[in-house]
């Protein structure tokens, strides 16, 4: 898409009857006519001598490639031409395709089947025959002028007698005045044609160098559709995606306001607006069984109600809410999803004005637009239902696993501690010590994970102090010999911290629960590339080939490494402890 600029005069205006001859942009104007000559010789000679040899060479290997070439220089000199635009006050700027072809003949079927290809051909044609008209125009108005201007300096050195017809005129200095007034006036008025000339090679230049409004709808659609598509990938809610929809609407269609309507089960509400009144937005969900807007739509399809404020003004408890939408029609689009309706897209036309066949297409894809953000924005909460349910289950078996236990113990302890309260004062001592014990290490461990549920924990803490507690819980709990190497808090990403913790939470607990580990180490470094985490027990181990579908337990943490971009490696054998390694990118 091309885009205008027009700086008639960027060295500042000047103001009164001598302006365009003290203009610096009339000179810039005279240069450009200058070479307008010489570039349409140029081009002239290379079209008839490309296409010339092409057509002739047609037959055999070369033919298609000069043919082509041919264009490629007819391309290149349009570029220069936008360039030299810059001496008229124009600023000529083309953006690229927003789809690029690839290879010779993809560059050739891309060509051939451009527009501005042809243009840039009628224009290089034009160039010629315009270029010589503007170079005759050109020298001989300023060749009269400066004759003119000139001609008494001239007749001090050089006098000539001056005819009026066939009569000598005798001049006087009353008469040289006269004829220099004329000669000003003369040069004023060349001037003016010249840069009436100039005024269109700039229309010239506007209509054969840029796309001149013909596609610049199909563009902006294109552009915007673009937009939306990212907006639908990477936005961070959907209230924000829609709106991001709406206003690309809005920048590509004729419509006075625009609304995308989401339904939430029975219900509906305004999930984006364009010009709508507030009082009406706010009202719409109460308001729409009023309105009497279409139910059952084919995807891709449009309806489309003139003059729906007439009936909608019928109503009186809708009157106040309508009184200032846009007169004219209403353009309804359905946004489904797998013949499912998640919401409708409303476009409101002026009195006049009404949309033409490619806005209806263009509004059916925007549609399509909403529907997938509608979709997927449904999708992850969906997911994260499901996450938390599946949280929620993860902790009831720690519940259960640990704490539950630790109570159990406890309570056995604390009984034991009473029935040989009168007999033994050491088995009392013994019983009681093993229910403290328990109490300490249920308590580290219930804080251990309370602590990594929260969702600021790490943000709060860090990862290094939530890998302590968790080594201090593993310790006091389960008398687990832990030995720690903690850097200082990385600076990485809150979800990445979360990931690589979950890692280290799945790992300890697979040790001291089914690995019967008394030992381990837990190192956190830095490297050249990123980070590591590595964790080795003393435990039983296990054979990796027996488990080469992996449990659950490392198929999570495989999933985790996964997110990290990162790898895990699991080295294990029976009777020889554990070890993994997880190293990620920065």
């Amino acid at each position: 898409m091309m885009s205008v600029q027009s700086n008639p005069n960027p060295s500042g205006p000047l103001s009164g009857y001598f302006a365009e001859l003290f203009s610096l942009m009339s000179y810039q104007r005279m240069l450009y006519l200058l070479c307008s000559f010489p570039l349409g010789i140029l081009y002239f000679v290379v079209m008839v001598t490309g296409f010339s040899l092409g057509l002739g060479m047609l037959v055999l290997v070369l033919g298609f490639p000069i043919f082509m070439g041919t264009f490629w220089l007819i391309l290149r000199f349009a570029d220069s031409e936008r360039a030299m635009a810059g001496l008229l006050g124009q600023r000529l700027h083309r953006e690229k395709p927003l789809i690029q072809a690839s290879g010779f003949m993809g560059w050739a079927r891309a060509t051939l089947s451009d527009a501005g290809t042809y243009k840039a051909l009628l224009y290089a044609l034009l160039k010629f025959p315009l270029g010589i008209l503007s170079f005759v125009v050109l020298v001989t108005l300023l060749s009269l002028s400066v004759g003119l201007l000139f001609l008494p300096v001239s007749q001090i050195f050089y006098p000539l007698p001056i005819y009026f017809g066939t009569s000598p005129v005798e001049m006087t200095p009353l008469n040289w005045v006269l004829w220099e007034v004329v000669a000003v006036a003369f040069t004023v008025l060349s001037f003016s044609l010249i840069n009436l000339l100039a005024e269109g090679w700039m229309l010239l230049n506007q209509a054969l160098l840029t796309d001149y409004g013909e596609a610049k709808q199909a563009q902006q659609e294109v552009q915007a559709l673009k937009n939306t598509s990212s907006a639908v990938a990477y936005s961070g809610s959907l209230e924000d995606t829609l709106s991001h929809i709406a206003g690309q609407g809005m920048q590509a269609l004729a419509a006075s306001a625009l609304a995308l309507t989401v339904k939430e089960g029975s219900s509906w509400s305004v999930g984006a607006s364009r010009n709508l009144p507030t009082p009406f937005v706010r009202a719409f969900p109460e308001a729409r069984p009023r309105l009497s807007l279409p139910q059952d739509l084919l995807q891709g399809r449009a309806h489309i109600e003139k003059n729906y404020l007439t009936s909608w003004k019928q109503d009186t408890l809708l009157e106040v809410l309508v009184q200032d939408l846009p007169d004219g029609s209403l353009v309804t689009v359905p946004m489904m999803y797998q013949s499912e309706l998640l919401g409708q897209l409303h476009a409101f036309y002026r009195r006049g004005s009404t949309p033409t066949q490619r806005e209806l297409e263009f509004m059916a894809a925007l549609a399509d637009q909403g529907a997938v953000a509608i979709e997927t924005s449904q999708l992850i909460e969906r997911v994260q239902a499901q996450a938390s349910q599946q949280e929620r289950q993860r902790l009831a078996r720690e519940l259960h696993d640990s704490v539950a236990q630790a109570l159990y113990g406890i309570t056995l302890g604390a009984k034991t501690a009473k029935g040989w309260l009168e007999r033994d004062s050491e088995k009392v001592k013994e019983s009681l010590d093993y229910a403290i014990q328990l109490a300490e290490g249920g308590t580290a461990e219930m804080k251990a994970l309370l602590f990594s549920l929260r969702e600021d924990a790490l943000d709060e803490g860090g990862l290094c102090e939530a890998l302590a507690r968790l080594a201090h819980a593993m310790k006091v709990r389960y008398g687990l010999q832990i030995h720690t190497e903690l850097p200082s808090e990385p600076s990485i990403p809150a979800a990445r911290k979360h990931a690589v913790y979950r890692i280290a939470q799945e790992a300890t607990h697979n040790a001291v629960k089914h690995a019967r580990a008394t030992e381990m180490t837990l190192t956190f470094k830095a490297t050249a590339l990123g980070w590591e985490l590595d964790i080795q027990d003393n435990g039983k181990g296990f054979d990796l080939a027996e488990t080469a579908g992996g449990t659950l337990g490392l198929k999570s943490m495989r999933e985790r490494a996964e997110v990290l971009s990162g790898t895990l490696t699991i080295s294990s054998q029976p009777g020889q402890g554990t070890r993994i390694h997880l190293a990620f990118p920065l």
